[in-house]
């Protein structure tokens, strides 16, 4: 099949060949492909052309890249960038466009799929470098050095192909001594080339500036790339060298003189920093540069500062941080600047002698001094010269004078020179006399204030003429150079006036001239003395107190300033004229009198407040008059003229309500606060309430929260003022007691009930609790809370209460309250005191307690914490679901350590109100303790019922024995009590009248406890007789006829009825019989009760089979049950937690070591064994004993026959199960039968008068019916009653 497909595509391939080619001929190529290079992105075309096709074919090639297929015919589908061009009779050229690098292969060109291939040309792709660059550099950057640091140059050019070449110039030029390091890796994609040069240089000074250039050329690049970068090689400059213009280093310089200092400091890159410095100072910040130089000029003027200066250059760089310099010292000639003359500074008098000192400024060289004037009298001195600090020296010279000539002056000339300059100054010496007093004149007559006044002065002659000053009152008058001028001197006159404005001051003022010159000792004086008229300036009228207050005395006064003359006072109120106030005219200022007025109103009031006093004052000589005013300033609280006490009734509801609250008081300033029921109303934070301007509270949208008393409350500094209004918002009862109240035990709890409601009518709250009649408490009522007080908390208070509110309003409301009493813990003292356990086996210690709050329980031995970190010690306490309030802490102790861990424990519970202690004793398992407070609780002629309390068990299940006898009786008699652990058993068949001594004890697997130590004494009541009467008919014994044929009805017909019972339960078994062996094919075969096979030994836990015994025999419930405040818990309660399940007295078989083999107790035969309690020996039961049908025997006295079914039954078959159940009831209803004609035969002879020979005292019957028994059946003579073989139960 596969043979057959080929030669089918074979020939399909031959026919499409011949559909092109035609007629198959010898074609061959003419033109081959030639090895092309392109670089990438440009087009590239590959040649191939051939000849010897037949006529009308079509050349059809088949390209190859790398070997492989690229084209099929001339179809180039899925190569969008190729394509096949040419002739297509005989050229088929591979045309690519946008050459990429991966069309960089060997190409060939084939004829047909049967022709040959042409050569194999390469494509090769020339792919350009990408920008290089030098690393860390830009182009054209400089590099900043300082030799000796190596420059490192990497030039780089990547992913090229081919690698790209690069070469290094040196300014321009090819290197000569460096080396670059060529390397050349792979680029970042297959068949490219990256290629790195590295120069390594060493530059010194003279390659600063030097260019270094990286040339990267490669073939498909039409123009190299260039990068450059320059040293920037930096060296310290040459020191600096001073040329100077003006002087020559070493001669003198005149002051004044300008020199040209000029610094210049060569080449160093960069260029130096050039600057001067005077000495220490530097002199200027700024220099000139070159190509190659830095240059700083000055051109200081030469001064007396110049002389021994140093001016210094200093020159620095970046590498040349130590200053290099050069300097220059100058020495200054110059003169003394002033002469100055001292000691004529003083007018002299006649006569005396005057030293006049002349003294020049700094000189170099020193200066000569020369005097002129002074005549004959006039004395030089030599001078003295000094060298002065600052350099330089000063001449000093004196001329002394006798002032003897008559001039008036004396002008003295002192010259000093060092050279061709010359300094001077001229002293004048003045010789003074005083001149004649002064003379004031003026028109004084009739001045009135506010008038001038111009006052003269002039005083003659004097040397120099007097200097002239007014005064007033003997001070100084300053005055404007208007009013008082310059004291004039012309000739021999000196003269200065003062113009004034007359006013109240200048009356009675002395006005003085002084005159004065250098010759007089005191000034000469005139005084001029002034008399003016002036009114008042203003009066001042005044309230006392200024701000009274309503029923105060205002004084009103009016007080005028200082007058000449004095003045009249007249009153005004409120513009019109009033009298009063009786003028007190005094002396005031200025010579003037003061005039005051009293007016006094009595008690002011409101009505007073703003009431204008006008006082005016006036006189005879002067027209005008002054006036004042005081307006009374009465402070009186807010007056409201809003009335008090209104009443809106409303509901909640959604109108505007307004209380308005219009006053008026002074101060003006009124504060409107608004309370609701005493308490301030935060308007702003309520978006409802707003108060107007006339402080009138608008309510919006009434609730709840707005009913109440508002108070109106407008208050200023004077006091407040208060109206009410009342809102009354109506809406039902809403109750906010707590969901729990918390009281205290025996203590005074409140349990308060609170509702907002409105109205709140007197007792619409009440306190109610299911059950109860809660009227014994105390109940008060106030306003919105109803409490209900207990006297005397006790735990039966505790429980839920409902608060009940209703006003009227619906809905009513209810709440329901949880009442927790508080109180100390309350040990539960019926928790066992004692706990018995085997060494190894799981303890467990209980303590439980009431108490609330949370009861916490610790657990201590031996006065210490037991160690709860031991994982032998665990302690789990649980909460009562039931009754909150009742706690129970378990301590639990894994493998009980013999030697530590029996003995006393301490089990505290404790709350925040106190804490109790119970002590529970841990000990080993033992027999039981004795009963205690046995008491006899009911007695008959025949019966005596007894009741105990029971001992400690031992840590195992116990049961009780009763002993009895007759007080006079050494023998005693044993009935174990039934259900085996109740604490109460009724004694019966005692006789009548009798003393009886009764005791109990209580006894476990370990054996008996011992008996209660003390002796119960009791005695029989008489047995009842009949009364004496006549016969009523014919009597059997005692008993009418009638009465003694009705119990024999009754009995026959009992047993009428039982025979049907036994009959329909026997045909029922049968039947159950039948069909079982039906069901299993087994012939049953009946076994009767007295086989002697033994069943197969099984061990049964004692707690096991004395639970099952107890359940299957008596339906006795192990729960005892305990009153708790009305409220009952039971001791059989199951605790779960952590994976713990307890039981009140019996735990799980895990924590229980009691497992017994039946084997132990019983012999082969299945008979109990026993122990002589003397001698501790094992012997069998004896032959005859009692038998009680109803019971398992007593573990004192045991008997094989006690027992139905022997431990082994489960192997048994069923029909010996059935058969014996039978027989059993038939043997039962056997003995029955005999007892009850041997109490008929009894009672008979009672009546009769006849009683039996010396018999047993009966067998209680509550135990049960008994009957003496040998093994076989038949009937026996009784033990004697109360041997110690005792009975058998």
């Amino acid at each position: 099949m596969f043979k057959e497909s080929a030669v089918l595509c074979l020939v399909d391939e031959i026919e499409i060949v011949h559909s092109h080619f035609g007629v198959l001929s010898d074609p061959h190529f003419t033109v081959q492909p030639a090895n092309t290079t392109v670089i990438a992105g440009n087009e590239a075309t590959l040649n191939c052309a051939v000849a010897g096709l037949a006529e009308g074919a079509t050349f059809v090639p088949t390209w190859l890249k790398s070997g492989q297929a690229l084209t099929s015919g001339r179809d180039v589908g899925g190569h969008p960038r190729y394509s096949i061009t040419g002739d297509p009779a005989t050229e088929g050229n591979l045309h690519i466009q946008g050459v990429l690098l991966s069309d960089d292969a060997p190409y060939q060109c084939k004829l047909n799929i049967f022709g040959s291939n042409s050569n194999e040309a390469f494509l090769t792709v020339q792919v350009p470098p990408e920008v290089p660059v030098i690393d860390s550099r830009q182009n054209g950057s400089a590099i900043t050095i300082q030799p000796p640091q190596p420059v490192v140059l990497a030039c780089r050019a990547n992913n090229a192909k081919p690698a790209a070449t690069i070469t290094w110039l040196k300014d321009g030029q090819p290197l000569v001594h460096d080396t670059p390091v060529i390397e050349v890796t792979p680029g970042g994609s297959e068949k490219l080339s990256s290629v790195s040069s590295t120069l390594t240089l060493n530059p010194e000074k003279e390659d600063n500036g030097i260019e270094y250039k990286c040339i990267v050329t490669h073939p498909a690049l039409t123009s190299p790339y260039e990068l450059s970068v320059s040293l920037n090689v930096q060296f310290a400059p040459g020191p600096p060298a001073i040329s100077t213009s003006g002087f020559v280093e070493g001669m003198q310089v005149r002051a004044g003189t300008e020199l040209t200092l000029t610094c210049v400091s060569t080449r160093g890159n960069p260029l130096a920093d050039v600057y001067w410095w005077k000495d220490d100072v530097r002199l200027d910040f700024s220099y000139i540069t070159d190509r190659i130089r830095s240059i700083n000029e000055i051109r200081p003027v030469a001064d007396r500062s110049d002389d021994g200066a140093r001016y210094t250059c200093k020159a620095t760089n970046v590498v040349q941080t130590e200053p290099l310099t050069a300097f220059v010292d100058l020495r200054v000639v110059y003169p003394p600047a002033f002469v100055n003359i001292t000691g004529h500074e003083e007018m002299v008098k006649k006569g005396d002698i005057v030293t006049l000192t002349c003294k020049t400024a700094p000189s170099n060289p020193q200066a000569s001094i020369l005097w002129t004037g002074g005549g004959n009298n006039a004395i030089q001195s030599d001078p003295t010269v000094i060298e002065d600090p600052d350099g330089g020296y000063i001449t000093t010279a004196t001329l002394t004078l006798n002032m003897t000539g008559t001039a008036d002056r004396m002008d003295i000339l002192c010259q000093a020179s060092n050279g061709n300059e010359i300094a001077s100054t001229t002293a004048i010496v003045n010789v003074m006399y005083p001149p004649e007093p002064p003379q004031i004149s003026a028109a004084v007559e009739g001045l009135r204030s506010g008038r001038s006044l111009r006052l003269s002065c002039s005083a003659f002659h004097g040397n120099p003429l007097a200097d002239l000053a007014w005064y007033k009152n003997d001070e100084p008058v300053v005055a404007s150079p208007t009013a008082m001028g310059p004291t004039i001197k012309s000739g021999s006159r000196a003269s200065r006036d003062l113009l004034i404005l007359v006013d109240k001051t200048d009356n009675g003022a002395n006005y003085s001239c002084n005159a004065t010159n250098a010759a007089t000792v005191e000034p000469l004086q005139d005084v001029l003395t002034l008399s003016v008229h002036f009114p008042p300036d203003s009066i001042a009228v005044t309230a006392e107190p200024a701000a009274a207050k309503e029923g105060n005395n205002v004084t009103v006064t009016c007080e005028t300033k200082s007058s000449n003359p004095a003045s009249d006072v007249s009153w005004w109120r409120d513009g019109v004229a009033i009298t009063g106030g009786e003028p007190n005219i005094t002396d005031g200022e200025y010579g003037g009198l003061i005039t005051r007025s009293e007016l006094t109103v009595i008690s002011v009031s409101a009505s007073d407040n703003g009431a204008v006093f006008k006082c005016r004052a006036s006189n005879e000589i002067l027209t005008e008059s002054t006036n004042d005013a005081v307006t009374l300033d009465i402070k009186y609280k807010p007056k409201i003229s809003t009335a008090s006490g209104s009443t809106i009734d409303t509901g909640e509801d959604f109108t505007t309500h307004t209380l308005q609250c219009a006053a008026e008081g002074n101060p003006e300033t009124l504060t409107h606060t608004w309370h609701l029921n005493d308490a301030a109303i935060d308007v702003a934070s309520n978006p409802r309430l707003t108060i107007n301007d006339n402080g009138a509270l608008v309510l919006q949208n009434l609730t709840r929260s707005d009913g109440g008393k508002y108070m109106c409350l407008v208050s200023n500094e004077e006091g407040n003022s208060n109206i009410t209004a009342t809102i009354n918002v109506n809406y039902a009862p809403t109750i906010s007691t707590t969901a729990t109240i918390t009281v205290t035990l025996y203590a005074v709890g409140e349990i308060v009930c609170e509702a907002d409601a409105h109205p709140k009518p007197d007792n619409f709250l009440t306190w109610t609790r299911q059950g109860f009649d809660l009227s014994g408490f105390e109940h008060e009522y106030t306003e919105g809370k109803k409490i209900m007080r207990i006297l005397n908390v006790s735990l039966a208070d505790a429980g839920l209460y409902t608060c009940n509110a209703n006003n009227g309003i619906e809905p009513s409301a209810k709440k329901d309250v949880q009442i927790i009493v508080q109180f100390k813990p309350q040990i539960d003292q019926s928790m066992p005191s004692k706990v018995a356990q085997t060494a190894g086996q799981t303890a467990i210690l209980r303590c439980a307690a009431e108490g609330s709050p949370n009861v916490i329980f610790t657990w201590q031995k031996d006065g210490g914490p037991v160690n709860m970190t031991s994982d032998r010690y665990a302690e789990d306490t649980w909460k009562d679901v039931k009754y909150s309030n009742r706690y129970e802490s378990r301590l639990i102790i894994s493998h009980v350590n013999e030697n530590f861990d029996y003995g006393m424990y301490e089990c505290k519970a404790h709350n925040a109100l106190g804490e109790g202690l119970f002590i529970v004793q841990l000990e080993k398992t033992s027999a039981p303790d004795a009963p205690s407070e046995p008491t006899v609780v009911r007695k008959t002629h025949d019966s005596i019922t007894l009741s105990w309390k029971a001992g400690f068990d031992g840590g195992l299940d116990q049961t009780f024995t009763v002993r009895f006898s007759r007080k006079d009786s050494v023998q005693y008699q044993y009935v174990d009590v039934n259900p085996p652990n109740a604490t109460i058993f009724t004694i019966t068949n005692l006789s009548p009248g009798t003393e009886y001594e009764v005791t109990v004890r209580g006894k476990n697997i370990l054996g008996p406890g011992p008996f209660y130590a003390g002796i119960i004494n009791a005695v029989t009541e008489v047995e009842p007789t009949l009364p004496p009467g006549p016969p009523k008919g014919i009597l059997v014994g005692d008993l009418p006829l009638y009465l003694f044929l009705l119990v024999v009805f009754l009995l026959l017909l009992s047993c009428v009825f039982l025979n049907i019972f036994l009959c329909c339960c026997l045909v029922k078994k049968r039947r159950a019989k039948k069909e079982l062996a039906d069901k299993s094919g087994v012939k049953l075969e009946k076994v009767r009760r007295g086989s002697q096979d033994s069943a197969p030994t099984e061990s049964h836990s004692m707690d096991s089979l004395s639970k099952a015994d107890s359940e299957r025999d008596r339906g006795y419930s192990t729960e005892d049950d305990y009153d708790y405040d009305d409220r009952r818990y039971s001791d059989a309660r199951r605790y779960s937690g952590a994976n713990r399940d307890y039981d009140d007295r019996r735990y799980r078989d895990d924590y229980s070591d009691r497992d017994y083999s039946v084997s132990d107790r019983f012999d082969e035969d299945h008979r109990p064994i026993v122990r002589d309690r003397g001698s501790e020996r094992m012997y069998r039961e004896a032959e005859p004993g009692f038998y009680n049908t109803g019971y398992r025997p007593p573990s004192y006295a045991p008997s094989w026959d006690s027992y139905g079914a022997p431990p082994s039954i489960s192997a048994m078959t069923a029909d010996s199960r059935v058969s014996e159940e039978q027989d059993e009831r038939d043997y039962i209803e056997r003995l029955r039968r005999k007892q009850q004609e041997d109490r008929s035969a009894n009672r008979v002879g009672a009546l009769s008068g006849h009683r039996g020979s010396a018999t047993p005292s009966p067998v209680p019957s509550s135990l049960g019916n008994f009957v003496q028994l040998s093994k076989s059946g038949r009937a026996t003579v009784p033990s004697i009653a109360g041997s110690e073989d005792g009975f058998l139960v």
